[in-house]
């Protein structure tokens, strides 16, 4: 990069404007100047965050000793932003500088210390993990904390003789250690852990049980029990959890449970769906389904009353399921609040069919339309045929929603008896459900479906007459090809555009000349579509109706007619194309040439020769194309 460059961005950076001075660092990055790197460290501190972060990332592309040395003095600074960004960059390229990084553990002030081991988490520094285990003597207790942390982030099983000392620290410290242990994930962590159970404080005896069930180690079953008969309140439902992560199964728990320590249990999980923690609320629920007492369907059932955490009901509809006690659920799924019912009607899809249909079926009339909706939903996907006069009904439902729902299942699991009811909805005002309609009509039993769309095609609603043509023409246009002709005369353009797109994938001669009455029609739309249709087939009959296009009074159908005659190789359309050239629009006169030199028409070169006069660029380069590929077969 060239002192010139680099003189004129490094005074863009000094710019009023943010974008100006965002451009400038981007560039400074992505060329390397590290001639840049203090600017853009004083960018760091800039007002605007899309410019602080771009320098960031430049600084953190250019990297080296340079970078970091300037990021170390940053972490003195009041500013917090500041300096979680200098703490960031670091962890980014703190390995070009590991003795800073590590000497800042020797630092006489405790917030650089801490800073340090933070960072050390995540940074790649030779040295760091024994610089880290040092720090756990560390004199400043969140320092140690720190350390502690940062060795688990790091996962590193060189500290944990270092770890399970920091076991007997403050609680602060200990708290940390723990969570280091847990994700270092080293069985040698089990035994230590168990000791430091009883006395700890509830606070850490809760995170510890939580680890002991995350090393999911049955050596820590007993300990995890007796601390489980001495807890009150809040610790219950998490000792709770951890002793039955340990036990799956229920004969297993069983052989470990006592009567009285179940009950105890079970309230605790119950009181833990009341806290204010979600994830707390969580564990209970996961709790409550390894547990699987019936008695707790109630307490799930009412904590979906008052939950508005959307988060937590699959976890509700999981333990639920796994509980599977049906009775309560089906009393649930008519409970006027909709969210209890609708939690209900979920966790009766994952149970026996044959026992919950009834309350399935039952929950389509509930007066709460989602509720209506949900049930239906779960019906569907079972396609059980049984369900389809229900859903059938559920078809004039006043929700919108309910509806495309009945339709969707009966999609599934309808058949001919939901036809009529299915038709009766091509002339809904609602246009997405009149073509939802449309698409379960034809996938139910197609007899059906056929009648009822023939007698669609004398509706007096244009739209109606419009779905029931394209229904048709999806079926079998084959068999019905003369009611299709006939609608090549309807009032309506879009039903004989219909007609048209339907008719023409048909291969029958019959059908020819009712098509050739459409190059009368006086839509031009409908003209479009014949000749787009005819593209498709290769016949006498067809080109024969392109070349007449090509007389069109429409310049989209011309066009259209001309290139789908070159790409036909019509020999017999050359005379044509040739008089196209002579006048008219140049759209129309550059296609007529393209199609000439595709058809290699030699008639046509004393034409395409006059073109090369002709004023526009785009023509006469068309020309040239066209003769270079009759004179040479060039493509």
């Amino acid at each position: 990069m060239s002192q010139e460059v680099f003189t004129g961005l490094e005074a863009q950076l000094g710019s009023p404007s943010p974008s100006q001075r965002q451009e400038a660092a981007e560039q400074l990055g992505r060329l390397g100047a590290r001639q840049a790197i203090p600017a853009l460290v004083d960018l760091l501190a800039d007002p605007d965050p899309e410019v602080s972060q771009t320098a960031a990332r430049a600084l953190a592309a250019l990297g080296g000793r340079e970078v970091a040395a300037r990021l170390v003095p940053l972490l003195s600074v009041e500013q917090v932003g500041l300096r979680n960004a200098a703490m960031a960059l670091l962890r980014q390229v703190g390995h070009d500088a590991p003795d800073l990084l590590l000497g800042l553990l020797e630092e006489d002030q405790p917030d650089l210390r801490l800073f340090a081991a933070d960072i050390l988490g995540q940074a790649t520094v030779p040295g760091a993990a024994r610089a880290l285990i040092r720090a756990l003597r560390d004199p400043d207790a969140n320092v140690r904390a720190a350390a502690a942390t940062s060795l688990g982030q790091r996962r590193e099983h060189l500290a944990l003789p270092a770890l399970v000392k920091a076991l007997g620290d403050d609680d602060w410290v200990c708290f940390a250690a723990v969570e280091a242990l847990a994700a270092i994930g080293d069985p040698a962590a089990v035994e230590p852990l168990i000791q430091a159970l009883p006395p700890a404080s509830e606070f850490l005896q809760a995170r510890i049980a939580e680890a002991l069930g995350t090393l999911a180690d049955l050596r820590a079953l007993p300990a995890l029990v007796a601390a489980l008969r001495q807890a009150r309140g809040p610790l219950v439902s998490l000792l709770a959890g951890a002793v039955l992560r340990l036990t799956p199964g229920r004969e297993a728990m069983a052989s470990v449970l006592t009567d009285e320590l179940r009950e105890k249990m079970l309230l605790g999980l119950v009181d833990g769906l009341q806290d204010s923690s979600p994830g707390v609320r969580s564990e209970s629920l996961k709790g409550l389904a390894r547990l699987g007492d019936p008695g707790a369907v109630y307490a799930v059932l009412e904590t979906a009353r008052a939950n508005r955490d959307p988060d937590l009901d699959p976890v509700m509809c999981d333990t639920l399921a796994a509980i599977g006690a049906w009775a309560p659920l089906v009393a649930a799924a008519q409970d006027p609040d909709p969210r209890v019912a609708e939690l209900a009607v979920m966790a009766l899809d994952r149970l026996d069919p044959t026992a919950s249909q009834g309350a399935l079926l039952k929950a389509l009339g509930h007066p709460q339309a989602s509720v209506r909706g949900r049930a239906a939903m779960v019906l569907g996907n079972r396609g059980d045929r049984s369900a389809a006069p229900a859903l059938t009904g559920l078809l004039t439902d006043p929700d919108l929603e309910v509806c495309h729902q009945a339709l969707n299942a009966l999609g599934r699991c309808g058949g001919r008896e939901s036809a009529e009811a299915v038709a009766a909805l091509l002339d809904h005002p609602e246009m997405e459900l009149a073509e939802q309609a449309l698409r379960v009509l034809l996938g139910l039993e197609t007899q059906a479906a056929t009648a009822l769309l023939l007698a669609g095609l004398t509706e007096i609603d244009p739209r109606k007459r419009l779905l029931c043509l394209r229904g048709l023409g999806r079926l079998d246009p084959r068999r019905h090809w003369p009611r299709l002709c006939a609608m090549l005369h309807d009032q309506d353009t879009l039903v004989r555009l219909a007609a048209v797109e339907a008719l023409t994938r048909i291969p029958d001669p019959a059908i020819w000349e009712s098509l050739a009455r459409v190059l009368e029609d006086p839509a031009a739309e409908a003209r479009l579509a014949l000749v787009k249709g005819l593209a498709g087939q290769d016949s006498p009959p067809a080109r024969d109706l392109l070349r007449r296009a090509l007389e069109d009074p429409e310049l989209q159908v011309r066009l259209e007619a001309v290139a789908c005659l070159g790409r036909l190789r019509d020999r017999q359309a050359a005379p044509r194309l040739v008089a196209l050239l002579a006048a008219g629009p140049n759209r129309q006169r550059i296609a007529a040439a393209r199609a000439l030199g595709s058809l290699r028409a030699v008639e046509a070169n004393d034409a395409l020769l006059e073109l090369l006069a002709d004023p526009d660029h785009q023509v006469r380069g068309a020309a040239v194309k066209a003769l270079q590929q009759i004179a040479g077969g060039w493509e």
